[in-house]
């Protein structure tokens, strides 16, 4: 089975992604890779690009964003659908007419439910809040209290609890999670770039994983179309050493 990269972000996603749709298109191919998804943080800004693209290398284009949530956690999403990237698009525009900043927003945890049909949740890092080069960085034990759900009413009964409150804990993400897109259309999203404390995370997320019987996927989180060196001018926010596009085996 080919692996698929299913975490890019481009040059659109400002001070994080480094890259043109055209070049992560490019390099996909070149890599002999069937398909990749392109998530720009809080924004589809470089899908119409990417997709032009990728079709031209023969490389089949996956859309879906880094959602910003209300309390600052990203949810990855994908868009598995065309209803799947109209109500991603929906999620975003209630999210940036709200917001007040330019280019800066945030999708509420109560709004998932109602435009969640189509898109795939991928519960990782920056879901739970942890930052694998900070101390301290995992959350406190895990509450055994796994809530069950009706399917039929699903969605009136996490709007009801996300209106009250905002879920705060990993475990409480994962669980609204599941009651908003259905068990089957979440993941849990592991990376591996060495950076210090990123095994413990990777741990404890493999761990939220078995816990709610969800899939482990891996990503590489790709900002660069290649290696680049870090320089003093380099206007990127992360590091870029760990997070260029690698090849199957190297990830």
């Amino acid at each position: 089975m080919s692996y698929i990269e299913l975490h890019a972000c481009s040059a659109f996603s400002f001070l994080r992604g480094g890259s043109l749709p055209e070049q992560l298109a490019e390099v996909v191919a070149e890599l002999e890779m069937p398909a990749m998804a392109l998530l720009d943080r809080n924004g589809v800004y470089g899908a119409q690009r990417f997709s032009v693209a990728a079709r031209e290398q023969k490389v089949r284009p996956i859309i879906g964003a880094e959602l910003t949530m209300e309390g600052g956690s990203l949810l990855p999403v994908l868009a598995a659908s065309r209803l799947g990237y109209a109500n991603l698009c929906s999620l975003l525009t209630q999210a940036h007419l709200r917001s007040s900043v330019k280019g800066e927003c945030a999708v509420k945890w109560e709004e998932l439910p109602e435009f969640a049909q189509g898109l795939v949740a991928l519960f990782g890092w920056g879901s739970a809040g942890w930052q694998p080069a900070a101390s301290g960085s995992l959350p406190d034990a895990i509450s055994p209290r796994v809530e069950r759900f009706v399917p039929g009413l699903r969605q009136a009964a996490a709007n009801g609890r996300l209106a009250a409150c905002p879920p705060q804990s990993a475990e409480d993400r994962v669980q609204c999670l599941i009651e908003a897109f259905g068990r089957e259309n979440v993941y849990v999203e592991v990376q591996r770039h060495f950076l210090r404390g990123e095994d413990r995370i990777n741990r404890a997320l493999i761990d939220l994983a078995s816990k709610f019987r969800l899939a482990v996927i891996a990503t590489n989180g790709v900002q660069y179309w290649m290696f680049l060196p870090v320089s003093a001018s380099t206007p990127i926010s992360i590091s870029p050493e760990n997070f260029y596009h690698k090849t199957p085996s190297d990830i």
